[in-house]
């Protein structure tokens, strides 16, 4: 990664002027411009916006990193510091296992308004006002694997939430580590939802016990004709007894030649959260 230690310089014309330049030039003079010396390369990088298709976040021990397509613009290992003014990630985001100190600095330098897949996976803490910077309506994807700080009665399922405010999205994966848990309540008001693209694969967990009823209507109501459901069901649940009730549905309705969807029912397992 790039130093950008430097000697403050004097120059022949005065710093406005510099700075007006630096505002003004384009592309190719830019580049002149920061290759030049460090002093014009650090300012240009503060008074310039980015724009990157993708970029991956991580943590390895007490050390982070950043893979992407300018590594110029970052400052990484221990202080995970971003030397520009914002970057705009247009295609995709990958975020995994950052402290929230970290990650609300991170994410405020992210301009993710028209980013198409994120995957955010976290063991720490995830909070409300994280979660509404990753839920852009531009998304086509979205993964969140996340403890999830939820306020009983107050605080919203991190899934009914994305059902409500990813209206483009085609695919959704939401995983919490423990609460809050998905519950027949929870599930049954995916059914007050209404959205515009029906979804090619929705992937949940962690559910408590569910109404069959109520896991073929959020199927007829939410999935493409092709479209797949899986729910992985907390341990303390008896989830053969559901996935035998919920298969024997569907075979009946084949035998009808009626509309049969792809359900996954499960136990919990702890491998969904490894990176």
């Amino acid at each position: 990664m790039c130093s950008l230690k430097f000697i403050l310089q004097s120059f022949a014309f005065p710093s406005p002027l510099i700075r007006y330049v630096i505002e003004q030039n384009n592309i190719t003079v830019s580049k002149k411009l920061m290759k030049s010396c460090k002093y014009l390369k650090l300012l240009h990088l503060k008074i310039h916006n980015y724009q990157l298709k993708s970029i991956r976040v991580w943590r390895n021990g007490h050390s982070f990193y950043m893979g992407d397509e300018d590594s110029e613009i970052f400052e990484n290992s221990k202080k995970l510091k971003i030397l520009v003014k914002s970057v705009k990630i247009l295609e995709d985001l990958r975020f995994y296992h950052i402290s929230l100190k970290k990650s609300k600095y991170v994410l405020k330098k992210f301009d993710l308004s028209e980013i198409k897949a994120i995957y955010f996976c976290s063991y720490f803490m995830v909070h409300q006002k994280i979660l509404d910077q990753l839920l852009q309506p531009s998304l086509n994807f979205f993964v969140f694997h996340c403890n999830f700080k939820f306020k009983e009665g107050i605080s919203i399922h991190p899934l009914l939430q994305a059902f409500e405010k990813l209206q483009n999205a085609t695919e959704l994966i939401i995983t919490c580590f423990d609460k809050p848990f998905i519950t027949k309540e929870v599930f049954k008001s995916l059914l007050k939802i209404k959205r515009k693209t029906k979804l090619k694969n929705i992937f949940i967990a962690t559910a408590l016990d569910l109404n069959v009823q109520d896991i073929i209507d959020v199927c007829e109501m939410h999935l493409e004709p092709k479209g797949e459901l899986q729910i992985f069901f907390s341990k303390s649940i008896d989830f053969m007894e559901i996935r035998n009730a919920v298969k024997n549905i569907f075979e009946m309705r084949k035998t009808k030649k009626q509309q049969v969807f792809t359900v996954g029912i499960y136990e919990e397992q702890d491998s969904f959260f490894s990176e």
